[in-house]
């Protein structure tokens, strides 16, 4: 994920990682398909979507998505 967020190519993550192309391919597709999204933009913002409904648990140890969200200076806020 880190490097679909970065906007590097399935080469580059695969080089990252020490894996081949042909597996980070696989496994885009696999998230794709269980996250039910088509293609980056939409798997970034379900990550997000994810992300904020996890940091707004109130036990988690997940940091906040935005930085001033205590203080309630978030563009999103949850419920």
């Amino acid at each position: 994920m880190q490097g679909m967020f970065n906007d590097h190519t399935e080469a580059a993550i695969a080089d990252d990682l020490k894996i081949s192309p042909h597996t980070v391919h696989t496994y885009s597709e696999r998230l794709y398909r269980k996250l039910g999204v088509t293609g980056r933009v939409r798997l970034a913002l379900r990550v997000m979507e994810e992300y904020i409904v996890l940091t707004s648990e109130p036990e988690t140890s997940l940091p906040p998505l935005c930085a001033n969200f205590a203080a309630g200076r978030c563009p999103i806020r949850s419920n």
